[in-house]
């Protein structure tokens, strides 16, 4: 007898952190993070981060052990990153993770879903100068003074 719920393949979408994502079928519809990183050829895996994007696009790191269930909608899509350490920032006061110290300007825009042709990105400096985060610029999440 065939069980028709372990013959169908799931739709899952991996990017790096540039937000290339690509295609990947999975048979099994409650993959562990690593068996994410293994079928988005992410090697070695204990090297590697996987994040999964949320609803509302903010991104949620996946354990190694954690499952993900693949049946539910709109939960098909990740971010890897060659890091073993995430960030935390808060863009328009709202708190974002990423896996790498560093980040582009593009990358802070497409984080939170904005059109980087549209929009720009400042660094909020307290008692100081706002500094404009171009596309191409790279910020240092790892300073003491970002969180």
């Amino acid at each position: 007898m065939i069980n028709s719920a372990h013959s169908r393949a799931f739709g899952t979408q991996i990017a790096h952190e540039f937000f290339d994502f690509e295609p990947f079928t999975l048979q099994d519809p409650m993959p562990t993070g690593a068996q994410l990183l293994e079928a988005a050829h992410r090697r070695p895996t204990a090297s590697h981060q996987i994040f999964q994007v949320l609803a509302n696009g903010a991104l949620e790191a996946l354990r190694p052990d954690e499952v993900v269930d693949l049946r539910a909608p709109g939960r098909e899509r990740f971010i890897t990153f060659l890091s073993e350490r995430s960030f935390r920032l808060h863009v328009d006061e709202q708190p974002r993770d990423w896996g790498q110290q560093t980040i582009t300007g593009r990358q802070l825009k497409q984080l939170v879903g904005l059109d980087p042709a549209d929009h720009e990105v400042f660094y909020m400096v307290v008692g100081g100068e706002d500094r404009l985060i171009g596309d191409d610029d790279t910020f240092d999440l790892g300073t003491a003074e970002v969180e």
